[in-house]
């Protein structure tokens, strides 16, 4: 299985950046795409999404005229794509393509700028490991904004959490060592899984990270 995750930085419709950034994703052809500052009017042909509850961090200046829905996370998939009801989240939103459990998530930054949040980067640190916690076992997969580069960057508190996470667990963490990205993906032991980040990208102040996934052979 193909997939990609990438922060889109909030597209807005009937743009040039939008078209691109449709387009871009369509060549991409990936089975699987877990995006973040995910625009609901974005439609992919050939692919079904889900998203996390429309997203409360509202940017002055940004254009909220339907169809724009703005969203932190996305999950598009060619394949037979459920959403799993237990997660009614913010942050995050965990689907089932193909077999394969699906969270994508953001430790968001955001609630420093948002006059009506009384939350910090460790409360949604803590809130979205709780959740991986909950969802972990196997066929499962987790991708998204950490916001944190290797384990001796800024926000060193998610690098540590994560840690903590992974070792209790038993997810694999590939890019553990990744400084060119705040992206990050985890992923059940009974998987292989293997990535690339590709900075030449443009169209967002994000890289794309795209991965080859499959299930080991028993």
């Amino acid at each position: 299985m193909r997939i990609a995750t990438w922060n889109l930085d909030h597209p807005t419709q009937n743009t040039k950046r939008f078209h691109f950034i449709r387009d871009y994703l369509l060549d991409l052809d990936a089975d699987l795409l877990i995006l973040t500052e995910a625009n609901a009017a974005l439609h992919l042909p050939g692919y079904t999404a889900v998203f996390s509850k429309e997203s409360p961090y509202l940017r002055r200046g940004r254009n909220m005229a339907p169809p724009n829905r703005y969203h932190q996370v996305g999950i598009y998939a060619k394949g037979e794509l459920r959403k799993l009801p237990e997660i009614n989240d913010i942050n995050g939103v965990a689907a089932e393509v193909d077999g394969l459990r699906v969270y994508g998530c953001v430790f968001t930054i955001k609630d420093r700028w948002a006059n009506w949040s009384d939350k910090t980067y460790t409360d949604r640190v803590q809130e979205q490991c709780a959740i991986i916690r909950q969802l972990a076992g196997a066929d499962f997969l987790v991708a998204g904004d950490f916001n944190f580069r290797g384990p001796r960057s800024y926000n060193k508190l998610g690098a540590d959490r994560v840690t903590e996470l992974v070792e209790a667990t038993g997810l694999h963490w590939p890019t553990k060592q990744e400084d060119r990205t705040v992206k990050h993906l985890l992923h059940a032991s009974d998987l292989d899984l293997t990535y690339d980040v590709d900075t030449s990208v443009s169209l967002s102040d994000h890289p794309v990270v795209s991965a080859s996934l499959r299930r080991k052979e028993s």
